[in-house]
C-alpha cells in the first residue's frame, strides 16, 4: 500500500550480514552504555583505490574514539568493525553489507585522541557488487553510536 508520500524500497540482506549483525549485537551487550560523542566528529570519503577505499576520521570531540582495526606500521588503519549501506539510482532497494568475518590475528583496539586525524581503509573485495551505487560507511566504535560517513559513489 502506497500513501503517495514516497515509494517503498526493498531491503536485501544476506545470511552472512545477518550473522555478522548477530555477532556484533552480542559483543555490544557486554559493552558500556552508549555515551554520545560531544563536539564535531567527521568521517569523510577520500578516494577508492584498486584494493581498498580510503576515509579520513577527524576527532573534534573531547573524548577518544576507540574501534577495532589493524594498524600496520607504515600504512593506513584497516577497519574491521563497520557496515556499508548502498542504494542505486536504477533499483529501488537498499543493501547493507557488514565487515567480512574472519580471523584477524593482528586486530587490536585503535584509539584516536581528541584533535587527531587518521586515514582508514576498507577492503573493496566484497563491495564490487555496489560499483556505481551511492554508499555510506558506518564505523562502529567501542563506545557510543555509529559514526556515519558522507555519501560516496563506489
Amino acid at each position: 500500500m502506497n500513501s503517495g508520500a514516497g515509494s517503498l524500497r526493498k531491503v536485501t540482506v544476506s545470511w552472512r550480514s545477518l550473522l555478522a549483525a548477530f555477532v556484533f549485537a552480542l559483543s555490544l551487550a557486554a559493552c558500556k552504555p552508549n555515551v554520545p560523542l560531544t563536539g564535531q566528529v567527521t568521517l569523510e570519503y577520500s578516494r577508492t583505490r584498486k584494493d581498498d577505499t580510503v576515509f579520513v576520521l577527524a576527532n573534534g570531540s573531547s573524548q577518544r574514539i576507540r574501534f577495532d582495526g589493524i594498524s600496520p606500521l607504515f600504512s593506513d588503519i584497516e577497519l574491521t568493525a563497520y557496515s556499508v549501506t548502498c542504494h542505486s539510482d536504477k533499483k529501488s532497494e537498499v543493501t547493507t553489507a557488514f565487515a567480512p568475518l574472519m580471523v584477524r590475528p593482528r586486530e587490536k583496539v585503535i584509539e584516536v585522541s581528541p584533535g587527531e586525524k587518521v586515514r582508514l581503509t576498507i577492503f573493496n573485495g566484497f563491495l564490487s557488487e555496489f560499483k556505481g551505487d551511492h554508499c555510506q560507511l558506518d564505523l562502529w566504535p567501542k563506545e557510543g553510536s555509529a559514526i556515519k560517513s558522507n555519501e560516496f559513489v563506489l
